[in-house]
């Protein structure tokens, strides 16, 4: 074994420095030599040949795990979001005793652009014939939601002449819309100024999604 690698260093000493794409070949007789090919009759020389190369050893065991990491750098700083509320109080006092249809506008409310949760709180108020009374939360001309009472001028137990009506509901206000509170009788109260709303107020948080269930 020593003799061998003895013999092919004192080979690779005699044949001296050799460009990275010099060839190694051997001749009939046995002969080596270094040429930049081999000759049509000569044999070219591999290290697997000259026995430089063996087969490959077993897998080697795992090695230890390295240390961790040091912590990367702090990410930079989001600018802070300023929370809003939009809000719009309604008008003193909106007579409804003789509408119809979908009912007065007594109050609304324009939002921009994105999501929001909506509501409103107002007072109906009926010195007339007793009837239902219903508000609706409407989103242009579509309702999102329905408030009802009963209320009126009645002996009637549990019927009252002041009642507070809550809406509430999410909105998607696309590319931006106005929310409305619509609010009617079922029957007319007697004089439009018998029946109307008062103490309302319609507001809107925006907020980041909705999910609906």
């Amino acid at each position: 074994m020593h003799r061998h690698v003895s013999v092919v260093v004192a080979l690779i000493a005699w044949l001296g420095p050799a460009p990275a794409d010099a060839a190694l070949c051997q001749k009939k007789n046995g002969t080596l030599v270094r040429r930049d090919a081999c000759a049509k009759r000569e044999t070219p020389v591999t290290a697997d040949m000259l026995g430089l190369s063996g087969t490959p050893g077993p897998q080697g065991l795992q090695g230890d795990r390295g240390p961790k990491g040091e912590p990367g750098d702090s990410g930079p700083k989001g600018d802070p979001t300023t929370p809003y509320v939009l809000s719009s109080l309604q008008i003193p006092s909106a007579y409804i005793g003789t509408e119809t249809g979908n009912g007065l506008a007594v109050a609304s409310l324009g939002l921009p652009a994105g999501k929001f949760l909506v509501m409103a709180k107002l007072d109906a108020v009926n010195f007339g014939t007793a009837t239902y009374l219903r508000c609706g939360l409407d989103v242009g001309a579509s309702r999102v939601s329905v408030a009802t009472t009963f209320i009126g001028n009645s002996t009637a137990d549990g019927v009252g002449l002041v009642e507070t009506l809550t809406l509430l509901a999410p909105v998607d206000a696309g590319g931006g819309a106005t929310v409305y509170v619509r609010c009617r009788p079922d029957v007319a109260t007697g004089t439009n100024e018998s029946a109307y709303m008062e103490s309302g107020i319609l507001t809107a948080i925006p907020v980041s999604a909705i999910n609906a269930q």
